[in-house]
């Protein structure tokens, strides 16, 4: 795993539409051994990698993910996180805080419901998604359960009132 500064990943980023506001997103490959992770850029310490973090900027120009595995939000209390799991590469970049995303559904069709699940349990909108509404929780459902700031006392009817 290598942490590469997010002006030097432009071409990738911007084939994804994907752009990070913070300095760093994390980058590796699944032939990896250590799980790839992602720490806030000030907490960041040089890591000890066989790879070049040139080599890994000339795969991601030649190695178009073509599959989106899977999307999920990681609340770091202070900060959301996205882990996209591609094909060929883990990309994890940090939401901006007022929680806008660009879509991916024209790019993976894969990513329609794995974002209704980060907005709905998590709260993150993805500008661009065509149906982008509640996939687990009735839409009467006030907060976002995943969040650590959501409270673990609160009680919530279990039925939106119009269906008793």
């Amino acid at each position: 795993m290598i942490a590469i500064p997010s002006h030097k990943m432009g071409p990738f980023l911007d084939f994804m539409g994907l752009r990070s506001n913070d300095s760093f997103i994390s980058y590796a490959s699944y032939s990896s051994v250590e799980p790839p992770f992602f720490e806030h850029p000030a907490d960041i310490q040089p890591l000890s990698c066989d790879i070049s973090e040139d080599s890994l900027l000339k795969s991601l120009e030649t190695q178009e993910p073509k599959v989106l595995l899977d999307l999920f939000a990681i609340d770091q209390h202070t900060h959301l996180l996205l882990r996209y799991e591609f094909d060929s590469l883990r990309l994890t970049i940090p939401v901006p805080d007022h929680l806008h995303m660009p879509s991916l559904t024209d790019r993976f069709k894969s990513a329609c419901w794995l974002e209704r699940e980060c907005f709905d349990l998590f709260g993150i909108v993805f500008e661009g998604h065509r149906n982008l509404k509640r996939l687990l929780l009735y839409p009467e459902f006030t907060g976002y359960p995943l969040r650590k700031t959501y409270p673990w006392t609160k009680a919530q009817p279990l039925v939106p009132h119009h269906a008793r």
